[in-house]
């Protein structure tokens, strides 16, 4: 139940990324800004108008050859007083930018795949998460360690206040403190993929996951409350100023403000996806999500939007609103939707996804998608669509790796610690793909459909 308090509401909206908006972060300087990273390949820095409400943006900077996922900020140094900007991305690097380049200072590489989470602490160290099942601790440019034990991505990174103490989530559905990297302690609890980590204290911290829930910790290892209200997979968590009060966004559409252990408000945003969010110092909120869109919301009067922008939001927001006796189908007309009996026609041009049973379906299905040029939005179907055809079949692997490098999506169920279960659970949350069981462990399916976004067939075999 929503309690009642000061609303926040819109208070500007800034365009400027092409994709995805995937990470945000407060920067140290200039004071009020912040920065963001996207799928475009960019990070930019957003500088607040001074005395006008709004952001400017004020560089963007470019050095990774795939999606940025992460950022973090290191703090000032003599070197370099107003800080860095760290960012991971999909070509496995971490980039580090000063304010004054639009180039990287440099490079660090070491991850063998995605790095997917970032999280600076003292002296310059810098804690990264990959989609390679390990974090590393970096001190300037080189690796001082690296920290193994997950089974699964490490999809949230956090360095905790009490020196030498670190924090990793993973897709295998645990939480690891670590100290002075060996693992201290393993936090069980959530019953999917971890996607993000907030330090409350020296002593506590909050963890979300793909199991719509978050959940605060006490450092020793008990779990002290178990906070739901979102419907779907939350993607970030992150704290206000100075308090225990914090913001969750999702998979479900929205922002939801916690006070005081309670849900106090939910924001509906025009976007599924609402992958980020930061809490500035003067206590606004920015939430970058699917669209491209960063939006900045306030509990002031002085910097709320005005009339005509809250109303084209409100607009915006009506029309992207789901229909519940049809669900997520945007503009397309269920009634004149084929039949059941147009299952059996074949779709457009045919793909073939070789597959053997010890590969990885995510990194299957990614290759797949690069290789005949199409659209991201389907890795979560392809793998989906990999991971049912190999129902009943032994992997023969004791903990299987299995996180949706784009959205999180695929629920990972890791083998039971006796070694006899490998179930995999992956119901298509978007499209409900159909399964097909084929004759052998080695598939060399063909899949078909139509991408919404650009027109390409795809075609799935006749059941």
């Amino acid at each position: 139940m929503e309690s009642v308090a000061a609303r926040y509401r819109l208070s500007c909206s800034l365009q400027g990324h092409e994709l995805d908006v995937r990470g945000l972060v407060c920067c140290l300087y200039p004071p009020g800004a912040f920065v963001s990273v996207s799928r475009d390949r960019t990070t930019r820095l957003w500088v607040p108008d001074s005395p006008n409400r709004g952001f400017t943006e004020m560089h963007c900077m470019s050095g990774h050859s795939n999606f940025v996922s992460c950022v973090c900020i290191i703090p000032s140094s003599d070197a370099h007083p107003h800080g860095l900007i760290a960012t991971g991305g999909n070509d496995h690097n971490i980039c580090i930018f000063s304010l004054e380049s639009p180039a990287p200072l440099y490079i660090l590489k070491g991850h063998k795949n995605a790095v997917c989470s970032l999280s600076s602490g003292k002296f310059g160290t810098l804690l990264s998460g990959s989609w390679d099942t390990t974090a590393k601790v970096w001190l300037n440019d080189k690796c001082m360690m690296t920290l193994q034990g997950h089974t699964a991505a490490v999809w949230a990174v956090k360095i905790l206040p009490e020196q030498g103490l670190m924090l990793t989530g993973s897709a295998d559905k645990t939480i690891k403190l670590w100290k002075a990297g060996r693992c201290e302690r393993t936090f069980s609890g959530h019953e999917d993929c971890v996607r993000g980590l907030a330090i409350l204290s020296e002593t506590e911290f909050l963890s979300c996951a793909n199991d719509a829930s978050v959940r605060r910790w006490q450092i020793t290892g008990e779990c002290l409350e178990v906070y739901f209200g979102h419907t779907n997979y939350i993607y970030s968590i992150s704290i206000f100023p100075n308090c225990k009060d914090f913001v969750t966004t999702a998979e479900d559409r929205s922002l939801r403000i916690w006070k005081n252990g309670e849900c106090a408000q939910t924001i509906r945003l025009p976007a599924q996806s609402i992958w980020c969010c930061c809490v500035l110092d003067n206590g606004d909120i920015v939430v970058g999500a699917s669209d491209g869109i960063i939006r900045v919301f306030t509990e002031s009067v002085d910097r709320t939007a005005s009339a005509e922008e809250i109303k084209a939001f409100e607009k915006e927001l009506s029309q992207a609103t789901i229909d519940p006796k049809t669900g997520d189908l945007g503009n397309i007309n269920a009634e004149q939707l084929p039949g059941r009996e147009h299952l059996n026609e074949p779709g457009g041009p045919s793909y073939k996804l070789p597959y053997n049973i010890s590969d990885d379906p995510w990194l299957t299905a990614y290759n797949f998608l690069q290789k005949n040029d199409l659209n991201p939005m389907f890795l979560d179907q392809v793998a989906k669509f990999i991971i049912d055809n190999t129902k009943g079949q032994m992997l023969g692997l004791g903990n299987t790796s299995l996180s949706d490098p784009f959205t999180g999506g695929g629920r990972y169920v890791p083998g039971s610690s006796s070694g006899s279960s490998n179930t995999m659970s992956a119901a298509d949350p978007f499209t409900g793909a159909g399964r097909y069981v084929p004759g052998s462990a080695s598939i060399g399916a063909t899949i078909s459909g139509v991408d919404p976004f650009t027109g390409i067939h795809f075609s799935f075999p006749s059941f």
